[in-house]
């Protein structure tokens, strides 16, 4: 599915505040093993990944460029989640992904239907686009929800095209962390993130 950034700054300003008086910050998307010990019946675990692309720069790259915006494969991004619906008080996830290098997880979060809103640029200058991807997570259960793939061109701006997929590479997540949490990875069930 394409997706659009935009460059809102009066918006960031807005949100930024709110975020910060209403919840503080996002919570990272690592659970320690002792918090995945104290998993209660109205909570789940999801088990997942996360790759952001960029294309390769053009060998005839002009010295102009830039001005078809910052390279991609130079930021970092953070995929921020929360609840569907208004809850102003939930809290927020956020999934940090350097382009390149895949990002596994695993959460131990409230059960309920979540809703990846956005992916941000990381930095001074910031970016961000409205994504609808959409997982659930089921109480009492470990749950992977899949690899979500994030396809960049080489340059982006403001109402730069990109592509989000969502694969199913279960084995290969759970083998990454198989070692770290034997016990979390062995009985799990899927419910893939869907791309709206």
């Amino acid at each position: 599915m394409r997706h659009l950034w935009s460059k809102c700054w009066k918006q960031n300003i807005v949100w930024l505040v709110a975020v910060f008086l209403v919840t503080g910050c996002a919570a990272s998307m690592h659970t320690s093993k002792e918090e995945l010990k104290t998993v209660t019946e109205n909570e789940g675990i999801i088990i997942g990944s996360a790759l952001i692309t960029a294309e390769e720069a053009k060998a005839d790259e002009s010295k102009l460029a830039f001005l078809k915006g910052g390279k991609a494969g130079g930021r970092k991004y953070s995929l921020e989640m929360q609840q569907r619906g208004f809850k102003p008080f939930s809290t927020k996830y956020s999934i940090v992904v350097t382009p390149g290098k895949e990002e596994a997880f695993i959460k131990s979060m409230p059960a309920g239907d979540y809703v990846i809103n956005s992916i941000r640029t990381k930095g001074f200058i910031q970016l961000r686009a409205n994504t609808k991807v959409h997982l659930t997570v089921a109480p009492g259960k470990s749950t992977y929800i899949g690899r979500l793939v994030v396809n960049f061109p080489h340059r982006i701006r403001a109402g730069s095209g990109f592509n989000i997929v969502v694969y199913d590479d279960q084995e290969e997540c759970i083998e990454s962390l198989k070692k770290e949490y034997p016990s979390h990875v062995s009985d799990v069930v899927k419910g893939l993130m869907v791309v709206k």
